[in-house]
């Protein structure tokens, strides 16, 4: 039910990408190997926060954007009273917590 809207396919997706995407450019995103294997995509440059930000003490888990955001950035993002996720939200506290 959720991709009955969804108008492009994989194959287009990639096109779009690669067009505006260099080698030497960073991508820069949340638990980005899932977006990646979705898309068949392998990039070089990419700084991935759920790497970045990993629990050293509780076997490697990865934490969630949520939680990143509100423990180290002291901002409360993807409030379910306010719809959940926005990606414009995600993508900003991602940036936020990579730089």
């Amino acid at each position: 039910k959720q991709m009955s809207t969804v108008s492009l396919c994989r194959e287009q997706i990639q096109t779009f990408l690669l067009a505006y995407l260099d080698e030497d450019d960073i991508l820069i995103g949340h638990s980005l190997e899932n977006d990646l294997k979705a898309l068949r995509l392998v990039h070089k440059n990419v700084v991935d926060t759920s790497v970045l930000f990993r629990a050293v003490n509780n076997g490697g888990r990865k934490y969630s954007l949520r939680h990143l955001s509100a423990a180290l950035l002291k901002k409360q993002i993807q409030r379910h009273d306010a719809g959940g996720h926005c990606s414009e939200e995600d993508a900003q506290a991602t940036l936020d917590l990579a730089v």
